[in-house]
């Protein structure tokens, strides 16, 4: 195919090559902005002029400010289409494409406005607005979600448009190497679907409700619908240059944590209403969802002979790192060439960091209250009698420090000595998100449970009077200070985890990219004849050993299969029984399917954490797997281990437990996972490395 000259390639975002002209991608995604814009604004208003009324006057009310919170994807989009118009169709493309799951949403509370929790849009304040109306104005609301989808349409277009033209100046890589884009990518999209799946409001009126919200159709559809969207565009991010998938799927995270923006917003603004953990959830897989995009392999290529006498001159500007920024800024790049050392060296320092972060935010919420009363510490008496105590600190310290453990491991990845524990280090960050969930979950849970009864006796006193000596006084339970740091920890423990997978992947891009550097300028220099000879003999990597070895084609699916259906079976069973009274707080059993229990969502991200452990092993042991591979294997399992383990401490936070047949079983999954990175570690010393062997082999004559 033949390429471009450099004069005709553009250098204007939107520009097409000079022999086309074609100005119509730049006017389809400024109208797709517009329309999005449009919307967004459409929208708010609706919410501020109100879309339901009570069955008597003033008996409804609205946080309609909060809804202000949907102009942010219709902002981001304007700035970036105006600085820059690709960037601003792709975000545009996100945002109004995903907006059909804001659509479900809508039309629900045309359908069934008694079980819509949208207190940005009405909230009840007695009983008495009971049977609600919904007004003409309502039918706003899935007009403007249409306009929004229709410029995520004209954007997607343009964009199309826009990379066919240019089709010849992307440099796609195959498929195996956007594995850590599609890892990050089912990672972001199971903590998407998680949070949505939550309804972020509890408490308040809603206790009062005769219908549970969330049960509507469009809150059950939400989920799946933003889901199965985000899938589709993780997959096609990974044919995008690295700032189009950034912008494509920040744009589809932006419109997808909304309702988190907007949960906080009404709590913050005095609305009756308590939140749950969704919003928390949906904002880190929303962050997750957009550094995903940051592990695309495309890259933007110019057309440069690498062996003319410009070579060296683009090498080093390459190496000062131009290049790479004009790549990401949207044009064409000399990203072709082997990555250079700051592009390895970043991920790292950045994932060491976040990974740090999220430790000493741990440590420091283990050791300041994580629940108050009356806004005060609670004493020690009122504390052991609602079930709260400091016990939680002891799960936070031990996440602290198995998150510091892994930042100081991946940090010695800089140092060419320390190239294994790095790996077990970025390996073990793969999977340690899940620990500052369990160490939030318990507090969260009891959290939620004290709240509810503090509502409870609110009413109960208020319809009995008589009732107030007897119950004596309310304590009013809130979130502490240690809370919102665990908040913090979780969140930049997600952020670790996607730096560390950036890091291993442009790792192994530039290994590769520089052994086929290096065996192309020995087959130059090698007489002519023994080039083929040399590179059929070469035992320069893994590649021609395992795949001698390489047995049935069916051995890794059954080994990944075996492994999940072995942690979940381990994993079921009940952590913890309580001997005492039924109606205590924190009365659960803490297994994988106990649906009673409010913390069983971070039982399943451990499960989810050890499902990741065990396909990154299971890509390890592949024939093709790059050299280093196995030592990463070896750390997932290794923080999979560590996860576990911590998981056996959460009994201690509930008072009169006693540990059950799950806390055994758990003990027996850290142990076999432990013994499977031990395995690794023992084998991924006898990995070979292509340049290694090579200078052996050059020294050896």
């Amino acid at each position: 195919m033949s390429r471009p000259s450099p004069e005709q390639l553009p250098t204007e975002p939107f520009a097409a090559p000079a022999t086309s002209g074609n100005q119509r991608p730049g006017r389809l995604a400024m109208a797709g902005t517009g329309l999005l814009a449009a919307g967004a604004v459409l929208a708010a208003i609706t919410a501020a002029l109100g879309v339901v009324s009570g069955d008597v006057p003033d008996s409804v009310a609205a946080a309609a400010a909060a809804a202000l919170a949907g102009l942010l994807p219709a902002l981001i989009a304007v700035a970036l289409t105006l600085s820059r118009p690709q960037w601003g169709a792709a975000v545009t493309a996100g945002a109004g494409i995903i907006s059909l799951g804001r659509l479900c949403a809508d039309l629900a509370v045309l359908w069934q406005p008694a079980s819509v929790a949208r207190p940005e849009l009405f909230y009840p304040l007695s009983g008495r607005a009971f049977p609600l109306r919904v007004n003409g104005i309502a039918a706003l609301l899935p007009v403007a979600d249409l306009l929004m989808v229709l410029g995520g349409v004209l954007a997607a277009r343009a964009l199309t448009r826009w990379l066919a033209d240019r089709a010849d100046d992307l440099d796609q890589p195959e498929r195996p190497s956007n594995g850590a884009l599609l890892g990050a990518g089912f990672l972001a999209l199971a903590l998407l679907g998680v949070g949505a799946a939550q309804n972020p409001y509890a408490g308040g009126y809603i206790v009062a409700r005769n219908s549970l919200p969330g049960t509507d159709i469009g809150s059950l559809a939400l989920p799946f619908v933003v889901v199965l969207i985000a899938l589709a565009a993780v997959i096609l991010s990974g044919t995008l240059p690295r700032a189009l998938a950034v912008s494509l799927l920040g744009g589809m995270a932006a419109t997808a944590v909304v309702p988190a923006v907007v949960a906080l917003w009404v709590a913050a603004s005095g609305a009756p209403v308590e939140l749950t953990s969704g919003p928390v959830v949906l904002l880190i897989g929303g962050i997750a969802l957009t550094l995903t995009g940051l592990t695309s392999a495309t890259r933007w290529r110019r057309p440069v002979d690498a062996t003319g006498p410009d070579a060296a001159g683009h090498r080093a500007a390459g190496a000062a790192g131009a290049d790479d920024a004009a790549g990401d800024a949207g044009g064409p790049s000399s990203d072709y060439l082997a990555p250079t050392p700051d592009a390895t060296r970043w991920p790292l320092l950045a994932a060491a960091a976040a990974a740090a972060v999220a430790g000493v935010a741990a440590l420091v919420g283990a050791a300041v209250p994580r629940l108050l009363a009356d806004g005060a510490r609670p004493a020690a008496a009122a504390a052991d009698a609602s079930g709260v105590g400091d016990v939680f600190g002891g799960v936070s310290a031990a996440a602290g420090a198995v998150l510091l453990l892994a930042a100081v491991a991946t940090l010695s990845g800089l140092l060419p000595a320390a190239a294994a524990p790095g790996r077990c280090g970025r390996g073990a960050l793969l999977v340690l998100w899940a620990v500052p969930a369990l160490a939030v979950a318990a507090p969260l849970t009891v959290l939620s449970s004290l709240q509810t009864a503090t509502a409870e006796a609110d009413r109960a006193i208020a319809g009995s009077p008589d009732l107030a000596p007897e119950l004596g006084g309310v304590v009013r339970w809130t979130a502490g200070p240690g809370l919102y740091l665990l908040g913090l920890a979780a969140l930049f423990a997600v952020v670790a985890a996607l730096l560390a997978l950036l890091a291993q992947s442009a790792s192994e891009q530039s290994a590769s990219e520089q052994s086929a550097s290096e065996q192309s300028a020995s087959e130059q220099s090698a007489p002519e004849g023994e080039s083929s000879g040399a590179a059929t003999d070469r035992s320069d990597g893994a590649e021609l050993t395992d795949l001698s070895k390489a047995g049935p084609a069916w051995q890794l699916p059954a080994l990944v299969a075996v492994g999940v259906i072995a942690t979940l079976a381990l994993l079921a069973p009940p952590l913890y029984r309580i001997d005492g009274p039924a109606g205590s707080v924190g009365n659960s059993q803490g297994g994988l399917f106990d649906t009673g229990d409010g913390a069983v969502w971070a039982q399943w991200l451990l499960a989810a954490a050890c499902c990741v452990a065990i396909a990154v092993t299971a890509g390890a042991l592949r024939a093709e797997a790059p050299p280093g591979r196995r030592m990463l294997a070896a750390g997932s399992l290794l923080g999979a281990a560590a996860a576990t383990a911590v998981r056996q401490l959460v009994p201690a936070t509930v008072p009169d437990a006693v540990a059950g047949a799950g806390s055994w079983c758990g003990w027996l999954l850290a142990g076999v996972l432990l013994a499977g990175a031990v395995l690794l570690v023992v084998a991924g010393r006898g990995e070979s490395y292509p340049s290694r062997n090579r200078l052996r082999q050059r020294q050896n004559g």
